[in-house]
């Protein structure tokens, strides 16, 4: 395997997508979209079947994993499998062709995948991986599921195993009973139960990079020159313009409902604020006390507020 394959992952409608593609304009990076979501499922990148949204890979289930994504983190297409899985026969050999030129050249690959969020440290031990965990503030985060009418799909969570015994234990009960609950407080949940488990990893893993949303968002030339030195990857000045051309102020400060997240521009500092618009203030109330002290290891008073 080349240079050491980036992760950037974090809850989802984290900024992830942005951060991957931002990074991936380093040369010699290729980005790889979301293995984990089995709403992409494509065998030519990928061969594993992941059976649920947020599959918890590690050590007692990793089997039908290892090899797949081996490959896929070493740019190896599975040509047959997507040839067989679409009955077409021009765009697999094209993308067979590029991976192969990509992997001949030593290209390091990126792979953005919020899905693979439970598995962050399986895949850092297996495939040596630096990662990015990207976080936004959980008002931010119930916010954009609102907009977007996404329930959180705790049934999938509770119904591995594993999952339950190494993450949700302490979560159990409330997860049972959150499936009524509105969606604004099911975010603020899931965001407490990964970003709870992030400020282990802070103190287990001082490689991991942890990048907020709303940092980015305020210093994307500064932040992002400052990522791409940590992953050890080259910056340049048409680099640079690239990311402030992403977040310029003449950017819309929110996303259209039918975005395109690989080429979307949004004016950044703005959109740090968009939940004040989206959430009631007894929502952002709930939020906030659902999130507890999870939240208060990412964010003080002043990000709940704009002063």
């Amino acid at each position: 395997m080349p240079a050491h394959p980036i992760l950037v992952t974090g809850i989802h409608r984290s900024g992830s997508t942005w951060v991957g593609h931002m990074l991936a304009l380093a040369p010699g990076v290729a980005y790889v979209h979301e293995p984990f979501n089995m709403d992409y499922a494509h065998p030519g990148k990928c061969t594993a079947r992941f059976p649920y949204r947020f599959t918890y890979v590690t050590g007692d289930n990793e089997a039908p994993y290892l090899r797949p994504l081996w490959r896929t983190l070493t740019l190896r297409y599975n040509l047959w499998p997507e040839i067989r899985a679409t009955r077409a026969l021009r765009r697999p050999v094209r993308d067979a062709l590029g991976f192969a030129r990509l992997r001949l050249a030593g290209t390091r690959t990126l792979m953005k995948d919020p899905m693979a969020v439970f598995s962050t440290e399986w895949l850092a031990a297996q495939f040596a991986m630096a990662v990015v965990v990207c976080v936004r503030h959980p008002a931010a985060f119930a916010g954009s599921v609102k907009r977007f009418g996404w329930s959180t799909p705790f049934a999938e969570l509770l119904a591995q195993p594993l999952l339950r015994r190494d993450w949700l234990q302490p979560h159990v009960e409330e997860i049972r009973a959150a499936g009524d609950w509105p969606i604004v407080d099911q975010a603020a949940l899931l965001w407490r139960v990964i970003y709870d488990r992030a400020r282990l990893w802070r103190a287990r893993h001082p490689d991991w990079l942890f990048v907020r949303h709303e940092d980015l968002s305020r210093r994307p030339r500064a932040e992002f020159e400052a990522l791409y030195r940590a992953l050890g990857l080259a910056f340049s000045a048409d680099i640079a313009a690239e990311i402030l051309a992403h977040s310029s102020a003449d950017n819309p400060s929110s996303a259209p409902p039918d975005e395109s997240a690989p080429g979307l521009r949004l004016n950044s500092l703005a959109n740090i604020w968009n939940w004040q618009e989206r959430l009631t203030a007894a929502e952002v109330a709930r939020v906030r006390a659902i999130a507890g002290e999870a939240a208060d290891a990412w964010y003080d008073d002043a990000d709940w507020g704009r002063a």
